[in-house]
């Protein structure tokens, strides 16, 4: 479903200058992986390790300086037409600045349904309706301002978004992050659902290894710009055959608790 041959991202780095050219930061180091439809992949590694820069450069939000990245085996790129780019969709990492605060919920999703014209007009309020009851919303937030909403609720409504373009493949970049430990459940369990419902394929990129322990079933270990193992989840995590993977599952939180004097 989603290739990517030896794909390679840097960026300027402007803090100096090395033999009278610019050095450039390497965000990506050649990175080659593959996603079969219907799979739900983590991407996992330390901050700056080059997750984010990956998802967007999958969607083509950051242009590859070298490398490709292909959808069932056609290279993407900026002449593609928008019912091929539709079928990728991102999930932002940071609820409170992923919708616009001037726009309401339904002007947000009702925006993507005329542009790509995928309901008649007179009908798009009701599929509103329906994307924002696909995420346990009612359809009362239609009318309101992303401002008044929690951060769980701005994420269900950046996924009603990501779902309005009827996407085959949905990336999530750090999706439950920003939210309060008592809301992450409720969106995991979310996207589990719509994966299973909608039969989605999903790339699901964190930092945490015990949420992608829970949501998916194979994954990727991103370390300086590299994917330096892969596997089963299951496998990865009992026997990881490299040092950071070690490194990273030791870090998990480990609660232990303890009997009282009388217990």
């Amino acid at each position: 479903m989603v290739e990517l041959d030896d794909v390679r991202v840097t960026f300027p780095n402007r803090g100096g200058r090395a033999g009278g050219r610019r050095n450039r930061v390497v965000a990506l180091d050649g990175v080659s992986l593959s996603v079969e439809r219907g799979e739900c992949v983590g991407i996992v590694g330390e901050s700056g390790c080059g997750k984010s820069t990956l998802v967007r450069t999958i969607v083509g939000l950051q242009k590859a300086d070298s490398g490709q990245v292909k959808i069932e085996g056609r290279p993407l790129d900026r002449h593609d037409d928008r019912s091929r780019k539709r079928r990728l969709q991102l999930v932002f990492q940071d609820p409170y600045s992923a919708l616009n605060p001037a726009m309401k919920v339904g002007s947000v999703l009702g925006e993507l349904l005329v542009v790509h014209k995928l309901v008649p007009r007179n009908a798009i309020r009701a599929r509103c309706c329906e994307l924002l009851d696909a995420v346990g919303l009612s359809a009362d937030y239609l009318d309101v301002y992303p401002q008044a909403l929690s951060g769980g609720q701005r994420q269900r409504v950046s996924i009603a978004r990501a779902l309005a373009l009827q996407p085959d493949i949905l990336l999530a970049d750090e999706v439950v992050s920003a939210l309060d430990v008592s809301i992450q459940a409720d969106i995991l369990n979310l996207l589990i659902r719509l994966r299973r419902e909608l039969e989605l394929t999903v790339m699901f990129i964190s930092h945490d290894l015990a949420v992608v322990r829970q949501l998916c079933e194979r994954v990727l270990v991103m370390h300086r710009g590299k994917i330096v193992e892969s596997g089963s989840v299951d496998g990865v995590f009992a026997d990881p055959q490299d040092a950071y993977t070690r490194t990273l599952l030791a870090s998990i939180p480990r609660v232990a608790f303890h009997a009282g004097p009388g217990s």
